[in-house]
């Protein structure tokens, strides 16, 4: 069981509490995605539409390899109003480390864990180099899972509640 504990990280936030469909398969279940059609490819990263499952969802994913455009560089000094950001090596690097661990969203990054930590599944999407958006987080989650309960963060009360093990939470901000 956890425990959630009292944090401002929380406040006006709605909990959505879910948990996977069906899980009465004890053998792994291989859960492979397609690639239908390329929407954007951009200087790091391509959007793809994907089947996954019985949905198609959107899904960005990052090159393995990073590159910074001179051009991007100089559009960051000017919006810090700084012209001496990135003029050496190791603060490239910096920059190139950020926008590698800037790859991975909340969305991924929770089916990530979720997957790597429930045996039933093994699947090879949702990892450090993609990210999804809100519209194809909750195809998944409507189709998938079922919503257990829904409680507000902003009582004290609601942060003391016992959520079971294997439960996907949602963490839902004033901004949806």
């Amino acid at each position: 069981m956890v425990k959630l504990k009292n944090s401002l990280l929380f406040y006006f936030v709605f909990v959505n509490a879910y948990y996977q469909k069906d899980l009465f398969s004890h053998s792994p279940i291989i859960i492979k995605h397609v690639v239908l059609d390329t929407l954007e490819t951009k200087l790091n990263s391509t959007v793809m539409h994907i089947l996954w499952l019985n949905d198609t969802i959107k899904v960005g994913i990052q090159n393995k390899k990073i590159k910074i455009d001179s051009a991007h560089v100089f559009r960051y000094r000017k919006v810090f109003r700084d012209s001496t950001l990135w003029r050496n090596q190791q603060n490239i690097n910096n920059l190139i480390l950020s926008i590698k661990t800037g790859a991975q969203n909340c969305y991924t990054y929770a089916f990530e864990k979720y997957f790597d930590n429930n045996k039933t599944f093994s699947q090879d999407l949702f990892g450090k180099y993609t990210s999804i958006d809100q519209e194809s987080a909750r195809k998944i989650l409507n189709s998938y899972f079922k919503k257990i309960e829904e409680f507000s963060t902003r009582s004290i009360k609601n942060l003391k509640k016992i959520i079971p093990n294997d439960v996907l939470l949602a963490f839902i901000d004033k901004n949806d």
